[in-house]
């Protein structure tokens, strides 16, 4: 086993498109380490795929679909959002740090070195923590938290995992069931409570969600924007490039394959 991995949340309907995902790490992230997919899909059929490249198949049950339907885009969130909490279990202190990356993303520079010398969780600040919740929850959640700390994204994150505790899960779930109906970015908003004043910023260029080919290469993140698999998409060419070479890739194998 390699000391970190790379890892994405994935339901049946992004099992293809994680491959992408998987490739850009791997050719221009140039990841030498460990390869993830956290899923509850039981279609074996697409899964030999990634067990047959080398990427560990990390199962986990379905925490449960996101009573906000839609996300501030407007397009329905998956169950498998709510499924990123499973990384904050005990079975990924078998790495020392977990880097988390959202499906829609195209890796276009090295990511080796986006974990060094992290203590705490660790993502790219985004507008305040009041910006995580409804308007109409504020005056709830202000008597407890300063709402205009800065806030982060979730779509990619860095875990060292010595900050996973025995119940560092069940605290989040806690978390999740008290204030799931308040937040409106799902597991973004829990999370942002949970690492309140603690999450460290990651450099801007590991998540970037400026879509302009002009902007200088970064991990590209398509959270706001037409999808990278969209035929509109200025980056739909690479993304299919990407696609069709993973066919072709073998990864680095993982020791470690969890089945539950």
């Amino acid at each position: 086993m390699n000391k970190h991995l790379l890892v994405t949340a994935s339901d049946d309907n992004m099992l293809d498109k994680s491959k992408q995902l998987f490739y850009s790490a791997f050719s221009a992230g140039q990841w030498k380490y460990d390869f993830g997919l956290l899923t509850y899909s039981k279609n074996q059929k697409k899964l030999n795929w990634f067990n047959e490249r080398g990427i560990s198949i990390i199962r986990c049950p379905i925490i449960g679909k996101s009573k906000s339907k839609f996300d501030v885009a407007q397009r329905p969130w998956t169950s498998a959002t709510w499924n990123r909490l499973y990384l904050f279990t005990e079975q990924f202190k078998a790495w020392e740090y977990v880097v988390y990356l959202d499906t829609d993303i195209i890796i276009e520079i090295p990511i080796n070195y986006m974990f060094e010398a992290k203590k705490s969780l660790s993502a790219v600040a985004y507008k305040t923590l009041g910006d995580c919740f409804f308007p109409h929850t504020i005056p709830f959640l202000s008597k407890a938290y300063n709402l205009d700390e800065p806030g982060f994204m979730a779509g990619v994150f860095v875990i060292p995992t010595k900050i996973i505790k025995q119940k560092t899960f069940e605290e989040l779930i806690e978390l999740k069931n008290k204030y799931e109906d308040w937040g409106c970015r799902v597991d973004e908003s829990i999370l942002n409570l949970y690492f309140y004043k603690t999450f460290e910023e990651l450099d801007f260029k590991y998540h970037h969600t400026k879509q302009s080919p002009q902007i200088d290469k970064a991990v590209r993140h398509f959270a706001l924007s037409t999808k990278p698999w969209d035929k509109e998409s200025p980056y739909y060419t690479i993304w299919k490039e990407n696609l069709a070479k993973s066919d072709s890739c073998k990864f680095i194998p993982s020791v470690i394959s969890r089945r539950k």
